[in-house]
């Protein structure tokens, strides 16, 4: 049956109403999606985090991160922590965003909650808050890099105990707990689809190891040194050096740790004595007053609750106490993160990574394409060039990136690290010096805390020749961040060009017994180079570093003519023959088969060239040798070579 033209007009009177209805709602959802950007930043005093999550999530992550650090402020005597070196903090909401570049293991992305990435001149920490307190996913790391700029270098039973004993800590608005066992803290629990789901099983108590009837001595857990990537922490060494740190702070005998650690590394006192001095008692008896303090704890845990299992009741009870941070008293500042901005950060994180550096880098890319004037994606791409060894395509990156924002820190520490990088590498001299100076005071401004500045600063004073500046930047970055041991070594060089033997030789003394032996090896072989440097008054080092640039720059003379220039007949050497004798400091061979012996001759040093070593006539050793260093010699040479003072004719080695 046909409708009347009224009704049909009616209806579509009616179409249009719901029509320009829906038009309005649907105009309303973009606006909505601008009124709430998707990245924000929120700053609180000394954390900023970077978050997808909304503000009431950025901001409850920034107060955990500054209670965190109030904590471990208190356990290490401070009133605040020293932070030398940036930490950028990434939150992401979702579990696939997070996935999509968390570092991979065993082929699949990590199954932990959070991670931390640790590097020499920064910090990254990513965070996935489908878990609500994932933040204790690396509470463990973060006590690490705590101790950096905090404390200085400790036997490893310290690190660990005090990691493993913070990493129980559970953080509420007004109250804190921590103390008991880490491993038997329920782990990262949400409820989704109303199911409690885990991240993973927890191992068992570290308690479980305490029940042993025979414990690592007292000496020998004093004394270990650990190197290198962290394995499991479920040992018998992590399970006695959470017990020792929690009978020493529960004791207040921080302060007397302090001493400890004075008496045994820097006075190099005997481990017993210097237990004996700090603590008031022999190793022997510090060993069972903890066992002793563990009794402690199990009879109140008792007294608490008499039904608890036997096998709980061997752990210590967490204390609780109130928040040294007040939530309500925390100055936070908001600010919308344009989305490519964000992009380049989570780049930028994830390039650390290496299965996600060519991702990054395709990101950064595609920014660019999209967005072409952001300076922050040829930040990050100068990184990852840096990264590889490509000096100038990263020192083209850093370029534009200070030229599109010339206030970004970064983009100026990074533009002087690759000139040092490259110049460490290579062997040459630091091009570019007095830029890159200028580059790094601007980065001491940005991050007045930035250890690793001071440390470029004092490295590149030296090449400058400003050696009492060099030392006063060097100090500084020791005193930001005790724990980095190249840098005294680095100090020992600056003090060994500006001739105060004395003060080098007793950081070297001190640093030939570091745990690390990479830091311990180059000691050694400074110490040795100092006793050269001392006696002839030339450094080994710097000389060998001259001399192959030198090296370098005759070969490509050489090159050069042979590559332009016509052959052209070959005349007898006229020159005379001239004869000195020294010591040898030094043999390049970097330049095969071309070799350059430094010779220390009286008050003068010879660069003497041979164009093939293996023609040199060597008297008393079978053969020429490139290792030849602080041998006494005697040479005939030829006056006006290429390389230096002269051309090598004979050598003879005593």
């Amino acid at each position: 049956m046909a409708l009347p033209s009224s009704r049909i007009r009616g209806l579509n009177r009616l179409f249009l109403l719901v029509l320009g209805a829906i038009s309005v709602v649907s105009g309303l959802v973009p606006m909505l999606h601008a009124a709430e950007p998707k990245w924000v930043e929120v700053r609180s005093p000394h954390v900023s985090v970077l978050t997808d999550a909304g503000e009431k999530r950025g901001r409850e992550i920034a107060l955990r991160l500054e209670q965190m650090q109030a904590v471990y402020a208190g356990f290490l005597l401070r009133q605040r922590l020293v932070q030398p070196m940036p930490m950028t903090v990434i939150a992401f909401r979702g579990d696939k965003d997070f996935e999509r570049v968390a570092p991979v293991k065993d082929g699949a992305p990590t199954d932990a909650a959070a991670f931390l990435i640790r590097e020499q001149d920064r910090n990254f920490l990513v965070l996935d808050l489908v878990y609500p307190e994932s933040w204790r996913a690396v509470a463990h790391d973060l006590a690490h890099a705590f101790l950096e700029g905090n404390y200085p270098p400790t036997t490893s039973w310290f690190d660990e105990g005090l990691a493993e004993y913070f990493s129980s800590i559970r953080l509420e608005n007004k109250k804190i707990g921590m103390g008991g066992d880490p491993e038997l803290t329920p782990f990262l629990k949400t409820d989704i689809t109303q199911q409690t789901v885990e991240k993973r099983e927890p191992p068992k108590p570290l308690t479980d190891f305490l029940l042993a009837p025979i414990w690592i001595s007292m000496t020998d857990l004093l004394t270990t040194q650990h190197i290198g990537p962290e394995g499991t922490h479920h040992t018998q060494f992590h399970a006695q050096s959470w017990m020792l740190v929690h009978y020493l702070l529960a004791q207040k005998k921080m302060p007397e740790t302090g001493v400890f650690f004075d008496l045994l590394q820097n006075q190099k006192m005997p481990v017993e004595l210097a237990v004996q001095r700090a603590y008031g008692m022999s190793p022997k008896q510090l060993e069972q007053a903890v066992k002793d303090y563990l009794k402690g704890q199990k009879a109140l845990a008792i007294a608490r609750d008499e039904a608890q299992q036997a096998a709980e009741l061997t752990a210590p009870q967490p204390y609780e106490y109130e928040s040294p941070i007040d939530a309500e008293a925390v100055a936070y500042t908001v600010k919308a993160v344009p989305e490519q901005e964000a992009r380049v950060a989570i780049a930028e994180m994830s390039s650390r990574i290496p299965e996600h550096r060519a991702d990054a880098q395709a990101e950064l890319q595609m920014v660019l394409q999209q967005f072409p004037e952001t300076a922050s994606a040829h930040r990050a791409l100068g990184e990852i060039a840096m990264l590889a060894k490509k000096w100038d395509v990263a020192l083209e990156e850093f370029a534009q990136a200070t030229e599109l924002n010339d206030h970004d820190g970064w983009s100026h520490y990074y533009a002087s690290a690759t000139k040092f990088r490259a110049a460490q590498t290579t062997g040459q001299p630091i091009k570019g010096l007095a830029n890159a100076l200028v580059d790094l005071r601007i980065a001491t401004d940005w991050y007045p805390e930035f250890a690793e500045v001071y440390n470029l600063l004092g490295l590149g004073r030296i090449e400058g020749g400003g050696l009492n500046s060099a030392a006063e930047a060097m100090q500084v970055a020791i005193r930001l961040n005790p724990r980095n041991e190249w840098y005294p070594l680095n100090l020992a060089k600056i003090y060994i060009e500006a001739k105060k033997f004395d003060a080098a030789r007793t950081l070297l003394e001190h640093l030939k017994t570091s745990g690390n032996p990479q830091v311990a090896g180059a000691a050694k072989q400074q110490f040795r180079d100092l006793a050269i440097t001392e006696k002839y008054g030339v450094s080994p080092d710097r000389t060998k570093a001259k001399a192959e640039v030198e090296a370098e720059e005759a070969a490509k003379e050489a090159k050069e003519a042979a590559e332009n220039k016509r052959p052209e007949e070959v005349r007898p050497d006229k020159r005379p023959i001239l004869f000195a004798k020294g010591m040898i400091v030094a043999v390049d061979c970097s330049q095969d088969p071309v070799a350059i012996v430094t010779l220390a001759a009286g008050n003068r040093t010879l660069k003497l060239r041979a164009a093939d070593k293996s023609q040199v006539i060597v008297i008393g050793e079978d053969k020429f040798s490139c290792r030849w260093r602080d041998v006494r010699a005697s040479a005939n040479y030829k006056a006006g070579g290429k390389a230096g003072e002269g051309d090598l004719v004979t050598l003879e080695v005593q």
